[in-house]
Order: C-alpha cells, then structure tokens, then sequence
C-alpha cells in the first residue's frame, strides 16, 4: 500500500515549467496529459519506421510500429543504440526547457525568431556533414533543440485554434515565407479565468483568427505592452498556474495547451490534438522528402544519427600477425578473440562459421589455421597460437588478409591484429577487390607502436605504407584501432557489437571474501546462455556450477576454460530457468562476473531536481548526501507494463537499499523512477523483477554511481569562432567539510591551442572557486570537443569531467551592445499616467554577414543610421509603461543577438479574481456534493478495478500493443494518420 501511494503522490504536483512537460506525468489528473518525451518516442518511431521502409533496410515492407523490431530481430544491443540515440536527442532538447528565451518556445509572439532559430540549425547540420569525422553527438544535439521548438509551437501559439487539421510546414524550413504575426498594437485575447476554476472560461478567448499569435510568459524576456486595469483585452498570456505574472501586462488567463488541465493550460480542452500536430511534425522535420532534414543530410547520416547499422551473422575472421615482435601482445589477442567467441556460442547471434588465418614472414608461413561451425573449435585452435620468426618487421598482412577473406562468407567482418606495416603492401588493391566482392568488412587492430617509430629501419618508407591499412578499412567500411595491448578485449567487444548481432546484459556482479563458500544467482525465461567469469584462480577444480538436476560440469551441460593468469569462465548454453548454484572449493577470494546472452537489458539516468521542482537528467556525477531521483528503462520486457518491482542499489560495502518505484508511461520499454540520498564511495545499481512465466529475473549495469562532494559548473560557449580566442568559464564548489586542492584540466580532441592546460585550486570547506580557459579554434574543422575536469590533488581520478561537442563558425556573428540607457522610471504613477514619463537609450551593432531583421520589443521606437555599413548606430525611446524592452538583430546567416534595456520592473495593473456569483453557503452545499460524488467515484473505481482484473484485462492483454501513447488516447494510430498525413 506504501509503494501504491508513493506512485500516485510522485509526480502529482503541476511544475512551474514553459511547455509540455518533458517527461510523462503520474496521477490520474494528468492521465490524458502528453510530454514532450513521448513525441519525441512517437514521433521518431514512426519516422525511423518510414526510413526503413523506404529506404529498403528491410526484406519486406512493414508497419512502422514493427519495423524497428524487424530490422534488429535478435541483436538486441543494436536495438539498445537506437534507443539511446533518442535518450541522446531527448537529453538535448530537455536541456531547452529552463531557458528564459522567449523564441525558444514560441512565447511572445517571437515566432519569426523561433522560425529564423530553426532554419539556422539546420543550416549548422548542412555545415557539419561536410566534415569527413563530423560529430554525431553534435547532430543530435541540434535535432533535440529543434524538436523542442517545433513540438511548442502547436501548444503555445493559436495555430491549432485556427482550425487547421495539419502542420504548418513552412515553419522552421529555409526559403519560406510565413503567415503574418499580429503586430504590436493589437490586442489579441480578451479576460477569462486563469484560476481553472471556471473551466471553461478561455474557450473563446482569442481575438485574432487570420493572424499568429502566442502567449507572454512573464518568466521570459518577450515584453508585453502595458494596459490600463479598466481594460478587458490585451495581449495573450501563457496563462495557467507557472505563469506567476499573467494579467498584469497581458490579458488574464492565456492560450497554452500544455496539459489536459485547466488549471496550468486554459485551452486544456485543445490539448491532445496540439499533441497528435507535434507528433506529427516531428515526423515531417525528420523524414519528409520536402522539408525533413533527410532531404539535407542523405540516408547514411540518418542512419547513423540513429544507430541503424545493418548486421549480417556472416563469419567471425581473425588474421592474426604470429611474428616475434608480436610476443608482447600475442596473450591479449588470443583473450580478446576466446571473449567474443564465448560471447555467442550456442545463441541465436552466433556467426555461421568462424575462420582463423596466421601470417608472418616469408610468405609461405601464411596459414589457413581453421574454418569452422564450432566455437569451442575455435578456441582451441587460438589458445594453440604461439609467435616465432619476423626479425625485419614488415610483415606479409595481404597475404594473410587475402586467405582470410577467400575463406569467409559473404558479409562478414575480419579483423586484422598487427604491430606491423605491411611487407606486400602492393597487393592492398587485390584485396580490397576481394573484399568488396563478397562485402566484407576489415577492421584493423593495430598494437605495440604500429605505424609509429618503433625502428630506424623502413622509417621513410612507413609514412607511405601505414595509410595501405587506412584505405583498406576506409574502402570496406571498416575502421582503425591503434591501441595497446590492454585495450584489445574492450575494442573488440565493442567493434563486434557494431559488426553483428549481439545481446549481452550481466545478471550480476560480485566480490567474495574468503567466508564465502558458495552463492546463488537465478537464469529466467529470457536467458539464453551464461558466462561466468570467476577472477582469482585459474584452477578449473576450484569451482562448480548446480541446479536443482545437480553439478551442471559433471553432467557436461556447462564448459569451463581456464585463462592465465587468474581466471576461470564457465559457459552454459540454453540454460533452464531457475536457480543457480556457484560452489567455491578454494579459500581464495574472488571477484564474480555473470553475463548473459538476453535481450533484456535496462539503462538509468540520474535526475535532479531544479529550482521549479522539475527532474533533470545530468551527466555528472551527483553530489554525496544529495537528494536525487534514479530514471530506470528496461527493455525487451514482454508485459512491461508491471513486470518491474525492484531496484537495488548495493554500495562498497555490500550494503543493499531496495529502493520504491514509480512506474511512468512509455510506448516502447518499462521505465521506472526511484528516489534516494546517496551517501557512499559508490553504488552498483541493479533491478529485479518477474517474468511472464513468474520467473524471478534481475540484471546490473556495468557502470557505477560514485557521489563526490565537489560540482563542476562549466560555461563553454554554443558555437566557438574561428580564428577567434575564446573563453571557456567553469566553478568548483567544495562540498566536503574539509580545505581540498584541486587540479582542473581542459582538453580536446583537434590539439587547438590553449593558453594553459591545468589550473591549481586551493577551495575551502563549503567555498568554491572560479576559473577559465583560453581556446584559440581555426578554421580547419567544423567542430571541436572539448572536456574539463577536475581532480583531487595527488590522486589522477576524475571527481568531474564536462565533455561538450561545440559547433565552429567561420564566419563573425552579429553583436548588439547597450552604449547608454537614461530615464527615471522608478516612480508609481497613477494608472495610466505612466505614458507620459519617457526613457531615452542607445545601442551600436557590429556586424559582417548583412542584417535582415532590426526591430524593437512592443512599445519601442527605433531611430537608427544606415543599415549598408558597419557599426549601425541606434537610438531608442519608450514611456515608462514599458520599463524592460529590446532589440531584436537577425543577419542573413540567420543568427540572433539582442540588447536589452532595463529600467526597472514593470508597472503592473491590479488583477481583480474573478466573481463566482455563489455566497458562502452555496460553495459549502456544492462542496458537499462534490465530497459525496468523489467518494461514489472511490467506490466505482474499486468495483470496476475488481472487475477489470477479473474479466477484461486477460481478454485486454491478448490484444494489447504495447504503446501506450496509442492505448491512453481517444484517437488510434490510424485515425492519427487520417488527420495528419497527406499534405
């Protein structure tokens, strides 16, 4: 009952916030409310399902709802990505919300602002593809900023009550032209109730049906003109509870369609169908032929912003270099490929064959080591690898490369492992006609200073001959990886997870003492092999594995290989479901690894809550003995509605919390809030629950959370200038209740110079300091990211690192700067007196590319000098009515700069609450009417709960979808389409 009423208060409260709101909200009040999250999931379903289609990435057209799943079938990882694209994307334009730019979200009437703010994103993302390494990242980023103002256009301006069942394509979209915005002297709205009281109060409160408009929010910078208290029409408000300054400057109440709630949204009752528009746009901004950004970008950057990389289960090929000088490296390769091997035996994401070639020098000690179905093969054939030979260096890779490739099949990968140039380099142009042949990829692994100055010897020569690799990865789609010994099992888990199907979750992760004599673990319905890797013996004796049929080695159903120096893995293929017996036979102590071979698998983030009591994601690390909320999504769950109960955080000590959760709607995967203080050097998180065959499953993430008492605050520019020194500001605060030094650093990823690397702080207990760097970009790349952390002093670990990727303009953007500002506007007039005090101020903009736009907030006069030439020099003059008002620049490079002048708060009028006509006896009798209808609600719905989960939920489930943006709407996806497709 505590878990049930924990559900239902936690996200029950209305948030202060400018839009949607971001994330799905609980409780019954908001059951039909939508969030920005589930457009963004919605709308890229569909428009990833489209592209697929289309773009033939399927054997056979399907229904967008399937065609994620199709295109991954088993490669449950790669499903994973695409998800994380959208988390990526979403995590951007969550970002957006907080901001007090009133164009950001359409408020103000700026919605030029907000079209020319679009088109320059775009204009970026053209920018940024032109670069051969562009950033990903970087995209996705200006895709989430984009689906942000896009998705509050349909909320927060009238176009939806202007009765226009479509989407207004022209918007945000270069070259267009759009409808007309009502000009400042004209009012728009008339007064309604802002209190939701009298709910419907604001259906007809609009003014203006040929024009556009859009609320003031009075948290935001767009200014409203001053009215005097006896007028009952104005300018639209945002309205609802978050606008904490409505009709004081505007009309009272507003027109946002934010919730299904009049007490936030006046226009509640338009707000599915503002919903089911944004949906739709987002649709149209990433897919449609005409206007969506796959127009500029082409099918291979949308694929790759969204993770859709076609794997085939073709072969696994290892050529592998056995000369001498590869002794170094030689244990870390054979380990690398036995991991991946062991990975996938016996699961559906097992390649068709496996093939391993040796080459060396001369030539003739190429070899076809082995070509076959059986995994265990395979990796008795790697561990019987020895180096011999090769004392002068090149070595012969074509041709080891050459029969690796004859012997695989088509669409395969081989990876190449060398410290080595290559000896027969003239014969790349055959293989890479082999190779393309039977489209096979080539991936290089090259270790122990390949391509770098190892030898006097062949040093000229190696400048030429390192890029025969390059061109062979670049010309097969493969790519590079010059890394050390210690890097190779990581790279190539990683390189074959890219390559192949692959579905890899860990069960658990333990570390023993010697008390310990054995420990249990469950397998559930999803799990379809497990790896078990026990660090701390290497004696195969040590350690048995059980279930209730006994020893599972004794009666062959489980292999275990031993690994020098310490390890031991334990495999069993097709594991029943059940519990799990680990023996230890050893007093030794041990580290326990368990995986499985599952497509059930989750993520978290962690949330903090802001100053408007809303949750946000950060991608730091949190602060100990802070308050934080952990964001839970598990995928592949097949009732995922509830299958979900636990999660579970387990510290250094091995201390476990089971902490309450909170289940949020999702049209895609089970996901989960959970609140917690954490207090400890770090935290395992893992999460249990019951599968639909009532097995009890859990799984862990492979990261930790480590709380620091330190916070970095860094302030890095959204777009840095080429050739132009700049400024990159940060704040350490000390938490810790003791004087620290720390070290932060700043780095990036194209060597710009930086005027210093490392800045030393003395930071006492409770205090913080302040710092910066100077970065010099150039015009040579389109982007740079950047990374500042911080350490300890005398430790090299990261209590913080801030990475961003920042967009690099070549050319110089427009400035506007505030040369004066007088007047005396700090009087109170009487109304409407204010009008006849006047303030005076100038402006000079500096500029290059030429201004398109030069125009002053409602109630500003502009005077200024010849737009052809640079400075442009402006007057300004206003009435004391309106004591905050600016100047809104916008050049031909679509880029946006304002200056503001301030002269003190606004003059507000009085805001009367509006009469109910009822005396105090007429609202008690009403209220007792309303205490007595709730509680015959109370009882209804226990009755009909009772009766749904007898009858109609087993009948429910059997036809269910699991979308449950489609399920909790009066619309279905097809009458969905029916409005909103075909223009």
């Amino acid at each position: 009952m505590e878990k049930f009423l924990y559900a239902v208060m936690f996200f029950l409260v209305s948030h202060d916030v400018y839009g949607f709101p971001l994330f799905p909200l609980t409780g019954w009040a908001h059951i039909n409310t939508r969030s920005h999250k589930s457009m963004v999931n919605l709308g890229i379903g569909r428009a990833v399902g489209q592209f697929l289609n289309d773009y033939n990435y399927l054997e056979d057209s399907v229904h967008w709802i399937l065609a994620v799943d199709v295109f991954f079938g088993n490669d449950s990882d790669g499903k994973e990505k695409y998800y994380a694209s959208g988390e990526e994307i979403y995590s951007f334009l969550e970002k957006q919300e907080p901001l007090k730019q009133a164009y950001i979200h359409c408020n103000g009437e700026q919605i030029l602002e907000s079209h020319t703010f679009l088109v320059s994103l775009r204009q970026k993302m053209k920018e940024l593809v032109k670069e051969p390494d562009y950033s990903t990242s970087l995209l996705r980023e200006y895709v989430g900023k984009s689906l942000y103002t896009i998705q509050a256009f349909y909320s927060t301006t009238n176009w939806v009550e202007m009765d226009r069942n479509k989407t207004y394509k022209e918007f945000g979209v270069p070259g267009k032209t759009l409808i007309e915005v009502a000009s400042g002297d004209v009012d728009t709205c008339s007064d309604c109730d802002n209190t939701g009281d009298n709910k419907n109060s604001c259906i007809n409160n609009l003014l203006v049906t040929d024009v556009l408009t859009s609320g003031y929010h009075g948290e935001q910078d767009a200014v409203s003109p001053q009215r005097s208290s006896e007028d009952t029409k104005g300018k639209c408000g945002f309205g609802g509870s978050s606008d904490t300054n409505n009709g004081k400057t505007t009309a009272t109440g507003g027109i946002n369609k934010d919730r299904d709630y009049q007490t936030y949204s006046p226009h509640y009752q338009l707000h599915l169908k503002a919903y089911f528009a944004a949906v739709e746009a987002t649709f149209q901004f990433l897919i449609d032929p005409e206007i969506g950004i796959i127009k500029d970008l082409h099918e291979d950057v949308f694929a790759k912003i969204f993770n859709l990389y076609k794997k085939s289960k073709g072969s696994f090929g290892f050529a592998i270099d056995v000369t001498g000088s590869m002794g170094d490296e030689i244990d870390a390769v054979i380990k690398g490929c036995i991991e991946i091997v062991t990975n996938v035996r016996g699961t559906v994401n097992e390649p068709a064959d496996y093939v391993l070639a040796t080459f060396s020098d001369p030539e003739s000690l190429t070899t076809l080591v082995l070509r076959t179905e059986n995994g265990l093969e395979m990796i008795s054939a790697l561990r019987n690898l020895t180096v011999y030979g090769g004392a002068d260096y090149p070595e012969y890779s074509m041709s080891g490369l050459r029969k690796c490739i004859d012997e695989c099949r088509n669409h395969s990968t081989v990876f190449v492992f060398t410290d080595a140039t290559s000896k027969d380099f003239l014969e790349y142009d055959d293989v890479i006609e082999k190779a393309l042949s039977k489209n096979i990829t080539v991936d290089f692994m090259l270790t122990g200073g390949c391509c770098r100055k190892k030898r006097n010897t062949y040093r000229q020569k190696r400048q030429t001959l390192s890029s025969v690799y390059d061109l062979i990865a670049t010309a097969t789609g493969g790519n590079i990886y010059r890394i050390d010994a210690s890097q190779i099992t990581t790279v190539l888990q990683e390189a074959t997870e890219e390559r192949f199907p692959s579905a890899t979750a860990i069960i658990d992760v333990l570390s023993l003492n010697t008390s310990h004599s054995n420990f249990q673990f469950v397998a559930d319905s999803y799990v379809k092999n497990i790896k078990i890797v026990i660090t701390g013996t290497s004696n195969t004796s040590d350690v048995d594995i059980s279930n209730t049929s006994g020893s599972l080695i004794v009666n062959g159903e489980a292999t275990v290989l031993s690994e020098n120096p310490d390890k031991v893995v334990i495999t069993v293929v097709g594991p029943l479901p059940g519990l799990y017996n680990i023996t230890r036979k050893t007093q030794k102590a041990w580290k326990v690894n368990i995986t499985a071979q599952t497509g059930v698998d989750f993520n978290y983030f962690i949330l903090e809550k802001y100053d408007n009591d809303y949750l946000y994601r950060i991608s730091r690390n949190p602060i100990a003995g802070e308050n934080y909320t952990i964001e839970i999504t598990v995928y592949n769950l097949l009732n995922y509605s509830n299958a979900l109960s636990d999660v579970i955080l387990t510290d250094n000590y091995g201390t476990v919390e089971h902490l309450n959760i909170t289940h949020v709607s999702s049209s895609y995967a089970t996901v989960a809030l959970a609140s917690t203080q954490f207090t400890a050097q770090e935290y395992q998180v893992s999460i249990s629950g019951i599968d639909e065959y009532g097995n009890t499953f859990r799984r862990t993430s492979s990261s930790k959370i480590r709380p620091v008492k330190l916070k970095l605050i860094v302030n890095v520019p959204s777009e840095l200038i080429a050739d132009t020194t700049s400024m990159i500001e940060y704040t350490a605060l000390n938490y810790s209740p003791n004087n620290r030094t720390f070290i932060v650093r700043i780095e990036n990823d194209r060597n710009f110079v930086v005027d210093m690397t490392t800045e030393t702080h003395l930071i006492s207990a409770g205090g913080m300091a302040n710092g910066s760097f100077n970065i010099l970009a150039t015009s040579s790349y389109k982007s740079v990211t950047l990374a500042v952390s911080v350490n300890e002093l005398g430790s090299t670990e990261n209590l913080q690192k801030d990475t961003r990727t920042v967009f690099i303009r070549s050319d110089t953007p427009t400035t506007c700067s505030v040369t004066s500002n007088t007047g005396n506007c700090s009087l109170t007039f009487e109304d409407g007196m204010c009008s006849l005090y006047n303030w005076f101020g100038q402006s000079v903009i500096h500029y290059d590319a030429a201004l398109t736009s030069l125009k002053g907030s409602i109630g500003l006069n502009i005077h200024h000098t010849n737009m052809s030439k640079s400075p442009l020099f402006v007057n300004v003059s206003g009435d004391c009515c309106t004591r905050s008002a600016y100047l809104t620049v916008i050049d031909e490079n679509n880029y946006i700069t304002k200056c503001y002048f301030d002269l003190g708060d606004p003059v507000y009028r009085t805001v009367s609450e509006p009469e109910t006509g009822l005396s105090d006896a007429g609202k008690i009798a009403i209220g007792v009417v309303v205490g007595i209808v709730v509680l015959a609600l109370l009882v209804g719905v226990n009755i009909a709960i009772i009766v749904y989960r007898g009858g109609i939920k087993p009948r429910l489930d059997k036809m269910k979808i699991n979308d449950s943006d489609i399920d909790n709407n009066d619309l279905t996806v097809s009458e969905l389409e029916a409005d909103f497709q075909g223009y």
